[in-house]
């Protein structure tokens, strides 16, 4: 009798775990197609925007609130990226200018990124040099400029000053 029962909680434990990963996996699979089809939503708008940025030469301040408040969210940052990587293929003079124009944007964003975890405020330095935002080397320690040489001497001189003379 205790041995039927303690197969019965088996089965019963077995059943659960069953029945969570089939929840976890279309759960899974429901977030993988809201984060493609938000990603296909912000990519349309960015290129109406880019179309009236042709036309206009300007980035609307309605637009820019909107990219400020979807951008927030990690989720959001993933959509421009994927948006981003498909205008910058076919348009990428217009690409260009639009990033330029979200410059203030993106200062505003590095300030709540800094708030955040660790894990999700890596993906905005990320997102930074990918697309060389914010003049390219603002948020850089390493200036694609100065030579790895030149850093690793200036570091080197600034611990050597540190040490005690013997």
């Amino acid at each position: 009798m205790f041995v039927q029962i303690l197969i019965y909680v088996y089965l019963g434990i077995c059943a659960g775990m069953i029945l969570f990963n089939i929840v976890t996996a279309l759960l899974s699979q429901r977030r993988e197609h809201r984060s493609f089809r938000d990603g296909i939503r912000l990519e349309l708008t960015v290129s109406q925007e880019l179309d009236r940025l042709a036309e206009t030469g300007a980035v609307s301040e309605r637009h820019l609130r909107f990219m400020e408040r979807r951008l927030r969210r990690v989720n959001g940052m993933a959509a421009f990226d994927a948006a981003l990587e498909c205008l910058c293929v076919r348009r990428p003079e217009l690409t260009r200018s639009y990033l330029t124009a979200l410059n203030g944007v993106m200062i505003a964003l590095a300030e709540d990124y800094c708030r955040r975890e660790e894990i999700e405020a890596a993906y905005f330095p990320y997102i930074i040099k990918k697309y060389q935002l914010l003049g390219g080397g603002v948020f850089s320690v390493y200036h694609p400029e100065i030579p790895a040489a030149r850093r690793a001497g200036e570091r080197g001189a600034e611990n050597d000053a540190a040490r005690p003379a013997a």
